[in-house]
């Protein structure tokens, strides 16, 4: 019997798809195929009753609306490859499967002055380790997600005319780009290096494990949360310097579509979701200065 999902993962690891997209994709396909092979069907003959049993059931199942529109979303692009490549005569059982309604959240983010206290507090905390601060700095210094920064290793160091950057390989959706880094967050990096030179490892990560190896997403997510936790409560990880190093770049004038290429947004409109932060530090100024404020 022929394995479509395999064939399809190897398809998208040919155009270059990362790792963890490919695993996000196998997470979200296998278990379909598993559900509709108990009714006898398969994925040349399933047909839209059965997606939408699927995400009924998924829904049943506890999961969120969001999730689910991604479980939507990448089976309904499995079954468009299945009929470009006449895998499938039948239309898309997913086609008209419409997306569930999502509670808009605001991006999380650390205020000014939570994170001059985060810093107040790393600077007398010794047992916080050189390299968990050096990640902490390059993430509020340039915005990366967690898997870019594992990914980082000295050859990707760029310096031009007094800048520094740092190249983005294989970004979200393979994409390569390059990101300014702030002073400070050049500084801690450049001294970080100095140690980790010391060290010896055969291997040019820039974050490496203590065995000088790629350092993994978990990592990095546990050692950012416990800096983190001293000012939120919340479990919150890497993604939320992202969100407040693009509300700082917003609050100071930076244009939307230089923050959407620092960020590596394929979309305007997912950038243009920080606006909001601004609009309402206008809103915060505007009751300041009115004299009806």
């Amino acid at each position: 019997m022929t394995n479509h999902i395999d064939i399809y993962l190897r398809y998208l690891a040919a155009k270059n798809f990362s790792p963890r997209t490919l695993e996000n994709y196998s997470g979200i396909l296998y278990p379909f195929d598993h559900f509709i092979r108990k009714y006898g069907r398969d994925l040349t003959t399933v047909t839209k009753d059965d997606a939408s049993d699927y995400t009924v059931q998924l829904f049943d199942n506890g999961i969120n609306a969001i999730s689910i529109n991604q479980v939507v979303i990448g089976i309904r692009s499995f079954f468009d490859w299945m009929l470009a490549h006449e895998y499938r005569d039948k239309r898309n059982p997913f086609l008209e499967i419409k997306k569930r309604p999502v509670k808009k959240l605001l991006p999380v983010f650390c205020i000014d002055d939570e994170i001059k206290r985060l810093y107040t507090l790393i600077e007398k905390d010794n047992r916080i380790k050189v390299q968990d601060v050096t990640m902490f700095d390059t993430f509020f210094s340039t915005g990366i997600r967690t898997s870019e920064l594992c990914n980082l290793k000295t050859t990707d160091i760029i310096r031009d005319h007094g800048k520094v950057f740092l190249k983005i390989r294989e970004g979200k959706g393979g994409k390569d780009r390059e990101v300014i880094v702030q002073p400070f967050g050049w500084d801690a990096i450049e001294k970080h290096l100095v140690g980790i030179k010391q060290r010896g490892y055969k291997e040019d990560w820039i974050f490496p494990n203590e065995h000088g190896k790629k350092l993994l997403r978990g990592n990095v997510y546990k050692s950012i949360r416990k800096i983190l936790s001293k000012v939120k409560d919340r479990k919150m990880g890497a993604h939320t310097l992202r969100h407040t190093f693009a509300t700082y770049l917003m609050n100071h004038g930076t244009p939307l579509k230089g923050i959407q290429q620092q960020l590596g947004h394929e979309s305007l409109a997912t950038t243009q979701k920080y606006t909001h932060l601004d609009i309402d530090r206008l809103v915060k100024v505007h009751k300041q200065a009115h004299p009806k404020g």
